[in-house]
């Protein structure tokens, strides 16, 4: 076919919407241009697509360092700073217990709505005056005082409870084995990691009676030990391990205990 046959026979090929098959130059580049970043964004998002997935799946398969304890990696934010007494090194026991009742109610409230019942009820528990459930008993152990709640906890899910301990830390504890390590034969279920202010967070799950379930979380720093179990049976029953379960779960699970016992005002 001769030449100006073969241009005829292209360009009635063409549309009438097409560029005439004679292109210039300048439109030939343009239109490599446009290719190359077709396939260049193309490439691109293939990249992205395969970049998170690779995060995503890394943080799905992650190990963690005793599995058996589900903790979160990201502890809830509370509101922390309560309008409370400040605390002094020559405070009496009382003092101390007014200011941590006042602290530690504070931060649990945030976690009750306002059709939650509150119960103090513990057997041959002294309680101090007043209504308030939440208040704070005091005690001595030989080396300072002891601060303990003992809380049940009633919603539309059924009955849970709370112990929390608050007392001197050990100012010795860095030279100590960690918990998991001396405790895996009493809580086999068990987690520790360095928490804020270089302290010592250690998670543990049991079970004991008919089946009723235990998380605890403890907190301790040079000046401060914060323990905190949360169960889903009656408050006694942690004593007396014969008692059902009242509920599936307990009220608080180990992200929400972690976040208030390492509160930097819920300190000895």
């Amino acid at each position: 076919m001769e030449e100006n046959d073969l241009r005829a026979a292209l360009r009635a090929y063409v549309t009438t919407d097409e560029p005439p098959i004679g292109l210039a130059e300048s439109t030939v580049v343009r239109a490599g241009k446009r290719a190359k970043r077709r396939h260049a964004f193309a490439a691109i998002g293939s990249a992205v697509v395969l970049i998170v997935a690779m995060v995503t799946g890394g943080a799905i398969v992650l190990p963690k360092l005793h599995s058996t304890v589900p903790v979160a990696e990201h502890p809830i934010e509370l509101a922390t700073k309560a309008p409370c007494p400040e605390n002094r090194a020559d405070e009496t026991d009382e003092e101390g217990r007014v200011r941590l009742t006042c602290v530690l109610s504070f931060l649990l409230r945030q976690f009750f709505p306002s059709n939650v019942r509150l119960e103090r009820e513990w057997e041959g528990q002294t309680w101090p005056p007043g209504d308030d459930p939440l208040a704070l008993n005091v005690g001595n152990l030989g080396f300072g005082a002891s601060y303990a709640l003992h809380l049940n906890i009633i919603d539309e899910q059924g009955l849970a409870s709370i112990i929390v301990e608050i007392r001197q830390g050990n100012p010795h504890r860095g030279g100590l084995p960690g918990w998991c390590s001396l405790g895996q034969g009493i809580d086999p279920e068990c987690e520790e990691r360095v928490g804020p202010r270089n302290g010592n967070l250690v998670f543990t799950r049991s079970r004991s009676g008919q089946d009723a379930l235990y998380l605890r979380a403890t907190f301790e720093t040079d000046d401060t030990y914060v323990s905190m179990t949360s169960g889903n049976a009656k408050e006694s029953n942690f004593l007396h391990s014969n008692l059902p379960p009242s509920r599936v779960m307990p009220y608080f699970d180990h992200r929400q205990m972690e976040a208030i016992i390492t509160a930097p005002d819920l300190v000895y």
